[in-house]
């Protein structure tokens, strides 16, 4: 027997796995959309932590647009920035097909 683990959801206080559907429809009023927190918040990083930019990396032609479209997407929803100038932290993404 062979169980897939991709929709369910360890609930911590029991140990048991919940169905993701279960998750969502009991707490819809908080799992919908794009939550905010109020005011503002910094994030304090180690001073001893060297920065990193990771090459870039290329991906296959097929999976060029879907990625770009989402970033734009999320860009357009104030989830992340477009950066335009140098910096020292670099990331790469990872593009997954589904």
């Amino acid at each position: 027997m062979n169980i897939q683990h991709d929709h369910l959801i360890n609930d911590i206080g029991n140990g048991h796995l919940l169905a993701e559907e279960q998750v969502l429809h009991e707490h819809t009023d908080v799992l919908h959309g794009l939550g905010t927190f109020p005011g503002s918040y910094d994030i304090d990083m180690d001073p001893g932590v060297i920065p990193d930019q990771n090459r870039r990396g290329r991906a296959p032609i097929p999976f060029r647009d879907g990625p770009k479209a989402k970033l734009d997407d999320m860009e357009i929803q104030g989830v992340i920035t477009k950066v335009t100038e140098p910096s020292k932290w670099i990331s790469n993404i990872v593009v997954v097909n589904t």
